[in-house]
């Protein structure tokens, strides 16, 4: 509502006072994040009194994960509550000296752990087919962020489409919609071999309805 006004001009407010309700929503997401790692924290604390050494050195490893969790819900809530703020003081005036690319460093940020991930996984898997998983994870984030980059080149005042900018995503889409597809023909044959019935076409000849076809459809 507040966008809406503010783009019809009847409200005269910065963009970051437009974007307010936003900042109140990450900020309680953000409280909720760190209430819930405390939580979680003295409960651990309780459960290892009394507990065998086994049982505390499980719950110790909990609470580890827990807390690495909590750590890292609560930078990428910062990094967007961040990323909103520069970008809402870009469009009023306040960073006219800065270029869009620092002005979304959050992005980068986040992007440059979305790139590190692939290569941990590559390092942790022990599958004989670790390195082909991490390249086809890599490209997936790859066409997820080229994006932005391109909206960033964009906004510095090069010729683009919007069309060019989402392009990675719609080709992303279809490549998920094609594999989709795929896989629900593939599950549907082997389904059809495993309950005895073998997709090939029927002659001229035989007859239209056959008993042992409505057995099947009736299983």
């Amino acid at each position: 509502v507040f966008i809406a006004l503010k783009l019809d001009e009847v409200v005269h407010w910065s963009l970051v006072k437009v974007l307010a309700p936003y900042f109140a929503y990450e900020a309680l997401n953000l409280l909720e994040t760190v209430a819930g790692g405390v939580l979680g924290h003295h409960m651990f604390v309780s459960d290892t009194v009394g507990a065998s050494f086994t049982e505390t050195a499980a719950i110790e490893e909990e609470r580890r994960m827990l807390m690495k969790a909590v750590g890292r819900k609560t930078i990428m809530t910062a990094l967007r509550i961040a990323q909103a703020v520069l970008i809402g003081m870009k469009v009023d005036g306040s960073l006219d000296a800065t270029s869009w690319w620092r002005v979304m460093t959050p992005v980068w940020i986040l992007v440059a752990y979305l790139c590190w991930y692939p290569i941990k996984k590559y390092i942790n898997s022990t599958s004989a087919h670790r390195l082909l998983d991490a390249v086809f994870t890599a490209g997936i984030i790859v066409m997820l962020v080229a994006p932005f980059f391109l909206l960033a080149d964009r906004l510095e005042g090069k010729r683009m489409s919007s069309f060019d900018i989402i392009m990675p995503w719609m080709l992303l889409m279809g490549v998920s919609f094609l594999f989709l597809f795929c896989a629900i023909s593939l599950a549907g044959s082997e389904q059809l071999i495993q309950s005895g019935v073998q997709p090939t076409r029927r002659h001229a000849q035989s007859p239209p309805y056959r008993h042992d076809y409505v057995a099947v459809d009736m299983d």
